[in-house]
């Protein structure tokens, strides 16, 4: 395979990884992604500017979610509401923190630290 990188070349490139990393033309509040090695499919959050991203995510059950940590130094946790799963109670900074979910069910989810972070993982 050969890139050309002239100007429309570039430019080209710069939109097809945003459109890929972004998800495409569409926004949702809701992810599921691909396939993980388990062979459930994995969904990403991003723990920055005091909010979970996206708020609301749904996989299969026997999938993973996969928390990453990006504010700035500003320590976050992720922990269940009916304390079945948390991430480090000192809260993490940066990093990422994952969970495989085997049981259907919702899942809420807050930041003990920030309380106005609430987010829910939907498992089907």
């Amino acid at each position: 395979m050969v890139i050309h990188c002239g100007r429309v070349g570039w430019t080209a490139l710069v939109v097809a990884l945003l459109g890929t990393a972004c998800g495409g033309p569409s926004s949702s509040s809701t992810s599921s992604s691909a396939a993980s090695p388990g062979g459930g499919s994995s969904a990403a959050v991003l723990v920055k500017n005091l909010a979970f991203t996206p708020a609301a995510v749904t996989i299969p059950a026997g999938g993973k979610v996969v928390w990453t940590f990006d504010d700035g130094g500003v320590p976050h946790s992720v922990t269940s509401d009916t304390d079945v799963f948390g991430s480090a109670p000192n809260g993490l900074t940066s990093g990422t923190f994952e969970r495989v979910f085997a049981k259907p069910g919702t899942y809420a989810y807050h930041c003990d630290f920030h309380p106005q972070m609430q987010a829910t993982v939907t498992v089907r």
